[in-house]
């Protein structure tokens, strides 16, 4: 005798038999990363909740196997990616195919499944930014988008009307070329230029220890020491007057 045939009540059967069921359809669950493979876009996943199993001592809760090449789920579209460097330990979402997703995961497009089966733990992809409350992320701002580490020691935050960014480190930026309008800006710090500086809205140096110029300085207008002028100061020598600079 099984154990539908030992319930009398027809729906206690039946709700047996739906509790079964979905016991089998697994639609998401967190996850912990176990190793990583960023050169396939895949993670090794722990089921971060256990699963039923019933043996002759009864139902015992044990852990899920490991899911193995898990595909990585970026945020990306229209020929941008935005990546991140997932590392063993990190939590994530996984989520599982309503069918096996093996022919279109090897060779893109629309493709006929290769196999039957529904809601595996073979077919899962990994989501990240989940977190549990011990991992929840510290100082989060309510009016600001933000590129951010986990202690947000370093960041870029986007908020209407500013842009910050803090890094504790170097930045480095390499392109063809780059135009700044502003009508104002300022460098706090030392300014060190290793190319051809052209000014064409002229140039005036306050305070400090004043400007200094290694090699030949060459310009096209007067060059003034206070009110005397480079081109028509004059000396008086033992000889006479000398003339202005021409």
């Amino acid at each position: 005798m099984n154990q539908f045939e030992r319930i009398s009540d027809p729906e206690e059967v039946e709700q047996k038999k739906f509790d079964n069921l979905s016991a089998q359809i697994r639609v998401a669950m967190p996850g912990i990363v176990n190793s990583v493979d960023l050169q396939a876009q895949t993670v090794t996943v722990q089921l971060a909740l256990q699963g039923k199993i019933s043996d002759e001592k009864g139902e015992i809760w044990t852990n899920m196997p490991l899911l193995q090449d898990v595909p990585i789920v970026w945020p990306r579209a229209g020929g941008f990616a935005l990546t991140l460097p997932v590392k063993a330990g990190d939590e994530c979402l996984v989520i599982f195919g309503d069918r096996c997703i093996d022919s279109w995961w090897q060779s893109g497009g629309v493709q006929k499944p290769m196999d039957e089966r529904t809601h595996d733990l073979s077919d899962a992809f990994a989501v990240f930014g989940i977190t549990s409350q011990p991992r929840k992320l510290a100082n989060v701002q309510s009016d600001a988008i933000e590129i951010r580490t986990d202690s947000r020691s370093d960041y870029i935050s986007l908020k209407n009307g500013a842009l910050n960014i803090n890094i504790a480190g170097a930045i480095t930026v390499n392109c063809n070329s780059a135009t700044i309008t502003s009508p104002s800006n300022t460098i706090n710090g030392p300014l060190t230029v290793t190319g051809l500086i052209t000014g064409q809205g002229g140039m005036t140096i306050s305070g400090g220890s004043g400007a200094s110029v290694t090699g030949s300085l060459t310009t096209t207008g007067d060059v003034k020491a206070g009110d005397i002028s480079l081109q028509g100061h004059t000396h008086t020598c033992p000889d006479g007057q000398t003339g202005a600079a021409q």
